[in-house]
């Protein structure tokens, strides 16, 4: 992917109302995410889960109406939800 232009001059809902606007597809904002978090997460270790294949999975099917439909979200909850998706082979931090 070439890039999302206004990934950088948009918030949230702007990218959201781009989006319901249809001057972007609902998954470049996620696609932009993804390739930030691949390129500056080695050295931040800012994203410790990374959901790509599910977030793009919701991008791509219809979702409800709202301020922040077609948004993208990083969800920073609590460690009990992480740990529905956390691998059984010994990470104890999430414990």
């Amino acid at each position: 992917m070439a890039g999302f232009s206004e990934y950088d001059r948009s918030d949230a809902l702007g990218q959201a109302e781009l989006a319901r606007k249809k001057q972007i597809g609902p998954a470049e904002p996620c696609e932009e995410a993804i390739t930030r978090i691949e390129r500056l997460n080695p050295r931040l270790s800012a994203v410790i889960l990374r959901l790509s294949d599910q977030a793009m999975q919701t991008a791509a099917r219809p979702l409800p109406e709202g301020a922040f439909s077609q948004g993208p979200f990083s969800d920073q909850g609590p460690v009990e939800r992480l740990q529905r998706h956390a691998p059984d082979h010994g990470e104890q931090g999430l414990e």
